[in-house]
């Protein structure tokens, strides 16, 4: 009698929570919210700043693979991953002082089985702004998009399905920045424009799987 071996799949990747810090003033630094990541295989931050990048670090001592940097003038988003991480039921994140920069956090988690990176694009302009086109190459791939802007002082949207969240502009600190995300079912070219008032910003857009 033949027996039937089924193949392997992976667990699905699902969205968990999401934390987001600011600095309050001029290369103040900031630490994001705790969340529970004890069931994340994927964390995914993006840092939006004006000037230079301050140093990106969470409470349990994870390393972070950073991503293409987009910028608009001095203003610069970018997106840090960390696959499998060090995770806490308390998981805290911080961007450094020491470096001349306004800035903001956004975090994301999620759940899932065997995951990895694929690809990023991204661009530069006024709104309303797409961060370009990529075609995932699987089904149920997790698209994750970013935006930063200056001196913002209404919200800004991502364009339909994603599903996003924003940190504007707040009493002496002029940057403001997105975080947006889309688990695709079925692998199809996929773009996000981000739509805000205010000057020129950058956006950009990354596929895991």
């Amino acid at each position: 009698m033949l027996k039937l071996v089924g193949k392997k799949v992976s667990a699905p990747i699902a969205f968990l929570n999401h934390t987001s810090a600011v600095f309050t003033n001029y290369r103040s630094g900031c630490t994001a919210g705790s969340i529970n990541t004890t069931s994340a295989k994927l964390i995914v931050a993006s840092v939006s700043i004006y000037q230079n990048f301050p140093a990106f670090t969470d409470s349990q001592g994870n390393t972070w693979t950073q991503l293409n940097t987009y910028t608009s003038g001095q203003l610069k988003v970018k997106i840090y991953y960390c696959i499998n991480p060090t995770v806490s039921a308390s998981h805290t994140f911080s961007l450094g002082t020491g470096v001349t920069a306004y800035a903001n956090l956004n975090v994301m988690s999620f759940s899932g089985g065997s995951i990895s990176y694929e690809t990023i694009t991204g661009s530069s302009g006024s709104s309303p702004l797409s961060s370009g086109s990529l075609t995932p190459t699987n089904n149920k791939s997790l698209i994750i998009t970013a935006l930063v802007t200056d001196n913002h002082t209404t919200a800004a949207t991502a364009s339909s399905p994603f599903s996003y969240y924003f940190t504007g502009y707040i009493t002496g600190q002029r940057v403001a920045g997105g975080i947006g995300y889309y688990i695709q079912p079925t692998a199809a070219s996929i773009g996000c424009t981000w739509t805000w008032t205010g000057p020129a910003g950058a956006t950009t857009l990354a596929v895991f799987y």
